[in-house]
C-alpha cells in the first residue's frame, strides 16, 4: 500500500512539473536610462526601449525609492527629476518593462 501511495505521489510531482510554466530568467526588453542633462536640483532622464509594443508600465526608482510611474508609449521618452539635492550622486533604476 506505501508503495502505491510512493508511485501515485512521485507521478503526480512528475505531473506537475511538466506543465507548470516556468517564468523567464532573462529580461525581455532592451531598456536603456541616459543622463541628458542635469542642473544643482533637477535631473532629465531619457529612456530609450528598442522593443517596445503597444503600452509599456514602468516605474522609476531613485534611491530605491519610487519616483514616478509612467506609461511608455513609443521607445524614447524624457523624464523630468526634481526635489534632488545639490552635490550628491543618486542612483536610477528602471523597473517593469
Amino acid at each position: 500500500m506505501t508503495r502505491f501511495i510512493f508511485l501515485i505521489t512521485l507521478l503526480s510531482i512528475i505531473a506537475l512539473n511538466f506543465h507548470c510554466k516556468k517564468s523567464p530568467t532573462e529580461p525581455t526588453g532592451n531598456l536603456t536610462l541616459t543622463i541628458e542633462d542635469v542642473s544643482c536640483t533637477e535631473a532629465w532622464v531619457k529612456i530609450t526601449s528598442s522593443n517596445i509594443q503597444n503600452t509599456s508600465t514602468l516605474s522609476l526608482f531613485v534611491d530605491d525609492k519610487l519616483n514616478q510611474s509612467i506609461t511608455l508609449v513609443n521607445g524614447d521618452t524624457l523624464l523630468y527629476i526634481d526635489s534632488l539635492l545639490p552635490s550628491q550622486s543618486y542612483k536610477l533604476k528602471a523597473v517593469g518593462l
